[in-house]
């Protein structure tokens, strides 16, 4: 990936989230493009590489800014919601091709924020 592609996914990710693009944290491998664009003296012979899925957090409590929640906003900007495995719970991501990249974009969630059930977590504001 080239690096104006990369600064294009990484904006075009954010503009999709609407308001809720406040509250997400980019983790992963794709931080490790945050880091290279915008962190690291471009002139390094070593810079980082990373996956190209966009790993995203959200913290425990968030407000309710939006009566959409975040899944609806991707679709509106073209995101496919997919089930990556047939586990339960599935895995699931939002994925769209961006300036000739197929992008996944996958929100993690800890063990706790899943109350140790075997599911994954729905929230209704987001």
């Amino acid at each position: 990936m080239k690096q104006n592609q990369e600064d294009k996914i990484i904006s075009e990710f954010l503009k999709s989230l609407g308001p809720w693009r406040e509250f997400v944290v980019i983790g992963g491998g794709f931080a490790l493009f945050i880091y290279k664009l915008y962190l690291v003296d471009p002139k390094l012979e070593n810079l980082p590489v990373g996956t190209r899925d966009i790993d995203s957090l959200i913290p425990r409590r968030v407000p309710e800014i939006s009566k959409k929640n975040i899944a609806k906003y991707l679709n509106e900007a073209g995101f496919i919601h997919v089930f990556k495995d047939v586990d339960i719970p599935a895995t699931e991501s939002f994925a769209k091709e961006i300036d000739g990249v197929e992008v996944e974009i996958e929100f993690l969630t800890d063990s706790a924020t899943r109350d140790d059930k075997n599911k994954n977590v729905v929230r209704t504001y987001c």
